[in-house]
């Protein structure tokens, strides 16, 4: 119960640094949803481009493990990229990324895996 609140609470202090600039419009999985399988992959779209500089996935009580950025090296509004393997568990999606302005963001979404 206290990862789901520190996860929410996270969230939403991450999530309103981007809403200055470009706010995230969706993320698959969607933030806090529970899963059945694994994804292949994990997507981010904003409202304008920007370039992602780190994304990183951290499994309750696990080591962070930094999301490979190579297919997503420009700006862009929608950020395809390769999940790393999961097993069942509660996982945060941690994002920085670049505004064409030159302005950093931050943010976050979580989701689970039964």
């Amino acid at each position: 119960m206290k990862l789901v609140l520190v996860l929410a609470l996270t969230w939403l202090c991450l999530s309103v640094a981007a809403t200055a600039h470009s706010p995230v419009s969706s993320t698959q999985p969607l933030h806090g949803t529970s899963l059945a399988e694994p994804p292949a992959s994990l997507v981010i779209e904003f409202k304008n481009s920007v370039r992602l500089t780190k994304v990183t996935v951290t499994s309750d009580g696990g080591p962070e493990t930094d999301v490979d950025l190579s297919s997503s090296k420009t700006f862009a509004m929608r950020h395809m990229l390769p999940a790393p393997d999961l097993a069942p568990g509660m996982y945060l999606v941690e994002w920085r990324a670049l505004a064409k302005d030159g302005h950093a963001m931050t943010g976050s979404f979580s989701f689970s895996i039964k």
